[in-house]
This record gives structure tokens, sequence and C-alpha cells, in this order.
């Protein structure tokens, strides 16, 4: 909030009701692109289209062209506030509901209460989209409404690929801040920026990306059950994260979330999954001043979730989750109470990307193997 020039990603969500609601609809992804240019699926666009009508009709002001740019009132910001808990009410919380009742049917009520409550309330989730202000549950269904949101943009080929151009930004690089993915962990030794050209950096992106979701999504195919389906979800979303082109720290909320949906089928390590996903977004959730909120929202998280009993796991297991929590604590002790030292400013957030690039190439095997294997050994007693 209030933090000149740009004022962060409040504004951006602000600014793309107020471009909607006064731009014609194929200059959404053109206008002013130096001021919070359109950068998200038409889906989003639309949504910001909707709030930014009913909040002009509150007050015009607050989404009035150009001029309204870095404007916030308490009551804009309550408008703006409410915008993602009614989507989430709208949205978010019918379609929990209803997969808990439907997935967990044979547990107890307590179980599903708890799923319930440890699924809506999944720490992560609720600091971007409230603390960090972005509405990420709505992408979930980008896909599934493709054709009718891109409808109005296939006037033209320009239109589309403008569209494409905004969303997928290659001119930005392989990444653009520091994010706990393999090539952001790998350039702390091998500069590939350095080395390879952006769009050489791009084909080898993709080649790996497919490569990584390659085995998820053949095992898939060739058994389509709705149990190994979430495992394909989380496989997939955690690959794209790890190896895809420009990727931002909140897209690990892509696997979160079918990862958090398996959180009363296996608990250990879906907590510890989102635990080490928390502690990636840490140095975003920082820059926003959501320090206090992190770990108050993180505690009470672990709080919940040590209601559910869990299966006994092997030993090495045990004391290597214990080892993964005692380095994230102790680069938080250390970021706390020593300054970084001049020559490496970033070494803290460094530290950060490097562990929880290694814990979620971890996590992706440990994941594969969850759906392969059962159906290996299906297959091989057929």
């Amino acid at each position: 909030y209030n933090t000149p020039t740009m004022y962060g990603d409040y504004e951006a969500q602000r600014h793309w009701m107020e471009l909607t609601l006064h731009v014609p609809i194929n200059q959404w992804y053109y206008y002013d692109l130096d001021w919070w240019g359109l950068d998200y699926p038409p889906l989003t666009a639309y949504v910001s289209w909707i709030c930014g009508k009913i909040g002009s009709i509150l007050d015009p002001t607050w989404f009035a062209l150009d001029s309204s740019r870095g404007y916030e009132s308490d009551e804009s910001k309550l408008f703006m506030r409410s915008t993602v808990l009614v989507c989430e009410f709208l949205i978010y919380v019918p379609a929990v509901l209803m997969f808990v009742n439907w997935w967990f049917a044979g547990n107890s009520w307590k179980k599903r209460e708890l799923a319930v409550l440890l699924i809506l309330l999944q720490p992560a989730l609720i600091l971007i989209d409230n603390g960090h202000f972005q509405i990420m549950k709505l992408g979930i269904t980008v896909i599934v409404t493709f054709g009718i949101v891109f409808y109005p943009f296939l006037g033209s080929l320009e239109q589309i690929s403008q569209v494409i151009i905004r969303i997928f930004p290659l001119q930005r690089g392989l990444y653009e801040d520091k994010v706990a993915n393999i090539w952001c962990a790998i350039n702390v030794i091998i500069k590939l920026r350095e080395i390879f050209d952006t769009n050489i950096l791009a084909k080898i992106s993709l080649i790996t990306t497919v490569l990584a979701i390659l085995p998820s999504c053949v095992y898939l195919g060739l058994n389509p059950d709705k149990r190994y389906l979430i495992y394909g979800l989380a496989n997939s979303s955690l690959a794209f994260f790890m190896f895809s082109f420009q990727v931002h720290e909140k897209s690990i909320l892509l696997p979160v979330l079918p990862i958090c949906l398996l959180i009363l089928d296996d608990t250990f390590w879906c907590s510890w999954f989102i635990n080490v996903a928390m502690f990636s977004m840490f140095p975003l959730l920082k820059k926003d001043k959501l320090v206090l909120p992190y770990f108050t929202v993180w505690l009470m998280w672990n709080w919940i979730g040590s209601f559910i009993k869990q299966d006994t796991k092997p030993i090495i297991l045990k004391y290597l989750s214990w080892l993964s929590y005692f380095v994230m604590a102790s680069i938080h002790i250390l970021e706390f109470n020593i300054p970084p030292p001049k020559r490496y400013p970033d070494i803290y957030v460094v530290l950060n990307v490097i562990f929880s690039a290694g814990m979620f190439t971890i996590f992706l095997f440990y994941f594969n193997y969850r759906q392969i294997i059962p159906f290996m050994v299906k297959r091989k007693a057929e």
C-alpha cells in the first residue's frame, strides 16, 4: 500500500478494474503497458471489469481513468478486500465443500471438517489472496473456460498475439526475480542468462518442462483414475513451476492447491510441502510487510493440522523433515539478527531459493512416485 512510484500489486488489481471499465476490450492488452499493463488471462480481466462496475457505482473516483492512479482510501481498500472475499465465498468455498464431501465421503465428519479447515485456511493462499492481493483461485478455471473467455479477442491475429505476448512475456527473461525453481537455483553456479540468449533459454525450458510432466501425463492417460488425477495435477503444476519460463514466486500456489486436497490421504508429505511453499514465498511476503501474518497464519495452520493422526513414517524420513524445518528456522533467525554482507546483499534470499528448489525437487520425485508406482503394481498384478 501507498508505496510510490508504482504502489505495488494492490494498485495493479485496482488499475485493471479501472482499465477494463473505461478502455475498449480490444485495447485492454495495449493500454499504457508501462503502468501495470494487463498481463493476466482474460478471465481475470472480466472479473476486474465486474468489480470495477460495482465499485464505480459506489464511488466513481475510485476507478476514474488515469486520474485515480495510486488512489487509496479506507473505503476503496475495504471494497477491494471485499471483492476477494466475495469471490472466495462464491467460487472457492463451495468447490472445497463439494470436493471434501465427495473425495473423503468414507471419513468421519470430524475428519472432513478438519480437511475443509486445512484447505480453506491454507496459509500460502490466504496471504497471497488477502495480503499480497492476488486473486489466484480464479485462475484454476482458465483452461475450462478458455474458449469462452478468449472469444472477444479472436477477431484478429494481432489481438490474440498481443494477449499471448502479455501473458507469456518472453522479453522479461528466464526469470524476473529470485524464485525457488531450478533455473534461479542453478544461476548461483552457472549463469545461464549470460551463456544463452532468450530464445534458446525459452526452448530449453520448454523441453525440460515437457520431459518433467511426461511421466505423470502418460501414466494418467493409461489409467484415468480420479485419485491419480489429483496427483497428476500436483505433478504437472509443480513441474511447470520448477522448469518453465518466467515463473513468479506465487506460482507455487498452483501445485499447492491439488496437494492440499490430499491432506487427509498423505498428511505428512502434504503438510511438509505446504510449509516449504510458504517458506519459499517469504521474500515476497517480507516486501509486502507481511512478516507477522506469515508467522501467525503458519502457526495456526500447523496447529489445526496437528489434530490429524498421521501414519508412522520411517525414522530417516522424520529426521529429514526435522532437518528441513531446522534449516528454514535457521535462515529466518540469521536474517532477522545478522545483516547481510555488503558484497552479498541478497544472501538470505539466495539461500531460500537454493533450499526451497532442492526440497521441491524431492517433492516432485515423491508425488510422481505416489502416482506411478500404484499403477505399475496394478498392471503387474493384472
